[in-house]
């Protein structure tokens, strides 16, 4: 039991000079319980320490010294004069005046009565830490803790012996110490966050080879050290390459916490998969419902056709519906279960960027069906099979240029992705120094374009950049021919009208 109840400890108190059992683990003596006063012989003076003590309680620090003080010079031979001394010390501790604190508890510790003397050497001792006398405090407060029942005490004592235990370069004893602290007592607030602190900081601290492997195999599972230290010793023994040994470490944290955060999956997954990925599985994350469901379905078609040839990969593919998390979750399952050794997608900006960044972290290559230029930027394991629209805007207007080109007109529907690559082209022919006529819009939903092609008739170019699919684009053809707009071969006259240069994305 690592925490006596209190109502039992309460029950020994009577027993405060017998041999008391209500011990904690590793303590060297009976428990330390909370103090009985002595009787007083004289009701006023009993009402005077009373007055003290309820002035301390309610925070007024001055007052119940000086009531303490007053009640030392009226009744110097009471029997609650010790009491009265150890409550001076406690005061003049709270107030930062260790060397002032240490008279009074030294004088406690000369008293006849066992119980008091002792916690007069406590006080004493956490006065000394306080002053830096660091060792001489430790031989004093180690055999002490595991005896305290009170939490205000308890805490004290922890507190100090971890601080000492720092200070005199035991980080090892000071983590155990700072663990039964956040274990054993009811910190709270700005007290708790700082002791769960000073346990971040040791676990920092501890040789990766000889200390933080004892810390993992010494601190109790439940308490808040523990996965501390286990989440540490899991990153070291990843960079030593340790596989083995961070599955291990990984199991016995989920099981004793729960799911990993990212960063430790992603090592685990990285750790795992590193001697067990399948080099004739490849994985496809694309989507096949949702918005993006038509363009996800001709990409996996074409990869299930690649992959039918003989001695071509395995495609194992997954729905990610246009979603991060979906896509993210079709990784875990690619990668950890079918042990893909690469990733083909996603499609969709947001899914293609969640699964970059991750599969960065666990070393697993994705050549995604994204144009946006930043994923490959940002990762050494990501690649793009397709182009964005400046990069196929300036490689086309160059092109054209070296066939002759001079005088272009942009001819796109007007929507998103018209004004996207009519943007994207206006860069890159002012970026080359081309002349941009004109550009030419025409509703997304036309089918025909007898009126744009008459507006192009009457204007002087030389190049014509189509700016649609291919279903559109089997449409203009034919009419811009009517209006005598011919794309022909290099050298070759057209039957009739002019030679344009047709630019197509």
């Amino acid at each position: 039991m690592r925490r006596c109840l209190p109502t039992l400890c309460g029950l020994l108190m009577v027993v405060l000079l017998g041999g008391s059992s209500c011990t904690r683990k590793g303590a060297t003596g009976p428990a330390l319980p909370p103090l009985e006063l002595a009787a007083s012989p004289e009701p006023r003076a009993e009402a005077e320490f009373r007055d003290a003590r309820s002035a301390r309680d309610a925070g007024r620090g001055k007052e119940a010294t000086r009531r303490f003080r007053a009640f030392l010079s009226t009744w110097p031979s009471d029997p609650l004069v010790p009491f009265a001394k150890l409550e001076l010390g406690r005061l003049e501790l709270d107030a930062g005046r260790p060397r002032e604190a240490r008279k009074w508890f030294q004088d406690v510790a000369q008293t006849q009565e066992p119980a008091l003397a002792e916690r007069g050497r406590m006080y004493a001792a956490i006065t000394a830490a306080r002053l830096g006398e660091h060792r001489e405090a430790l031989a004093v407060l180690r055999p002490l803790v595991g005896r305290t029942v009170d939490p205000e005490e308890t805490a004290l004592l922890l507190a100090t012996v971890a601080g000492a235990q720092e200070a005199t370069g035991d980080e090892l004893a000071a983590l155990e110490t700072r663990d039964m602290e956040l274990g054993t007592t009811d910190l709270e607030g700005a007290q708790r966050a700082r002791a769960e602190e000073r346990v971040r900081a040791l676990v920092k601290g501890l040789d990766p080879t000889l200390e933080l492997p004892r810390a993992y195999e010494l601190l109790p599972h439940d308490g808040y050290a523990w996965p501390v230290v286990a989440r540490q010793l899991l990153r070291v023994s990843f960079e030593r390459g340790e596989r083995e040994r961070v599955s291990e470490i990984a199991r016995a944290l989920t099981k004793q916490g729960g799911p990993l955060d990212e960063e430790l999956a992603a090592l685990v997954l990285r750790a795992e998969r590193s001697d067990s990925a399948d080099p004739l599985v490849v994985g496809a994350i694309l989507p096949l419902s949702g918005r993006g469901r038509e363009v996800g379905e001709a990409a996996l078609h074409g990869l299930l056709l690649s992959a039918s040839e003989p001695g071509k990969p395995r495609v194992v593919y997954r729905d990610d519906g246009g979603d991060p998390q979906r896509a993210l979750a079709a990784l875990e399952d690619l990668v950890s279960l079918n042990r893909a050794v690469a990733i083909i997608g996603p499609l969709g900006a947001a899914p293609a960027q969640a699964v970059v960044e991750r599969a960065a972290d666990i070393g697993v290559p994705v050549i995604t069906l994204s144009a946006d230029a930043s994923l490959t930027e940002r990762s050494p394991v990501a690649f793009r099979m397709l182009a964005e629209p400046r990069e196929e805007a300036d490689a086309l207007v160059r092109a054209a240029q070296k066939r002759g080109a001079k005088k272009f007109v942009l001819l796109h529907p007007d929507n998103g992705f018209g004004q996207a690559m009519q943007s994207a082209f206006s860069g890159a022919l002012a970026k080359r120094n081309a002349r941009l006529v004109t550009s030419v819009a025409y509703p997304a939903t036309s089918a025909s374009f007898v009126k744009e092609a008459e507006q192009l008739e009457k204007l002087d170019f030389d190049t014509l950049v189509l700016l649609d699919g291919a279903s559109k684009i089997a449409l203009l053809a034919p009419t811009l021919a009517a209006k005598g707009l011919w794309s022909v071969a290099p050298g070759t006259q057209p039957p009739e009208g002019r030679s344009v240069l047709y630019v197509i994305p």
